[in-house]
């Protein structure tokens, strides 16, 4: 009877022929060979975003790396946190990109946001002030802990909507910084200036130049922005004369649970819980 045979490799030569499989399994896929630096993940996604790594649709607890572009298409959003409890809105019709991010030991120790076009809201996590840049087209924002929206043009025209704390808006030959909520920095590639503040002007022109601030319940709490202070802002102001506006679809934080679109984890929800 014959006996069968079988020749056992040492087990270094196993794992080196599992690494090179694996390798040219990611490659293969359009991965590249070094290990993209994970430094968020994607917590809700309304239709179509895609991330530029490996151009692949992104679906909620996905992850997102540095270098990463993030796109929206029309009638879509991405909700984003980042390990630093950051949280970001990806508007629809919007790319930003996710760059130079280091981390430190309590958050990043710096990190870009590069806004290309569309409509983009910030809110800042566990980081120190001054850990991030937002950088579009025509301008650098410093940021110093806050909420804030930034829409971009498609000719780079930015402006930014400040909802607490600061921030500063620089073009290539001034800054302006904004400390006040509510208030509007534009940029333009010649002039950094400030514009008449949210719920100053006609409302549903306001609706159409920014986009994320009406119908606050398309977001999850922790990605809101407290908008509602900017019409009572209003109502509280002799040169405007004008009573709030009753919110389309929840303006803020504090509105009743029924509007909610889904159920939060309550120790992750951020800034309104």
């Amino acid at each position: 009877m014959l006996k069968s045979s079988r020749s056992i490799k040492p087990r270094g030569s196993v794992r080196a022929l599992l690494s090179a499989v694996s390798l040219m399994a990611m490659v293969c896929a359009g991965f590249p060979a070094h290990a993209a630096e994970e430094v968020g993940q994607s917590v809700r996604v309304i239709n179509v975003v895609t991330g530029s790594l490996n151009s692949r649709r992104l679906a909620p607890k996905d992850p997102v790396f540095a270098s990463e572009a993030v796109s929206a298409e029309i009638n879509s959003h991405g909700e984003i946190r980042l390990n630093d409890n950051s949280r970001i809105v990806v508007g629809e019709n919007s790319v930003v990109r996710l760059d130079d991010f280091v981390v430190g030991s309590n958050g990043f120790q710096q990190g870009t946001i590069e806004v290309a076009k569309g409509a983009f809201r910030f809110i800042t996590g566990n980081s120190p002030k001054g850990a991030f840049t937002v950088k579009t087209p025509v301008s650098t924002i410093g940021v110093r802990g806050t909420i804030f929206d930034v829409y971009v043009d498609a000719f780079g025209l930015t402006r930014v909507i400040l909802f607490k704390g600061e921030i500063e808006a620089c073009s290539s030959s001034n800054c302006v910084v904004v400390n006040r909520p509510c208030d509007i920095a534009e940029v333009t590639p010649n002039e950094a200036h400030e514009l008449p503040y949210l719920r100053s002007g006609d409302r549903a022109a306001e609706n159409g130049d920014y986009t994320l601030t009406s119908r606050q319940n398309r977001f999850q709490l922790g990605w809101r922005a407290p908008v509602l202070s900017c019409a009572v802002r209003a109502a509280l102001d002799p040169a405007v004369g004008v009573q709030p506006t009753p919110p389309e679809g929840n303006e803020g934080p504090g509105e009743s649970p029924e509007s909610e679109p889904e159920k939060m984890d309550v120790e992750n929800c951020g800034t309104y819980c």
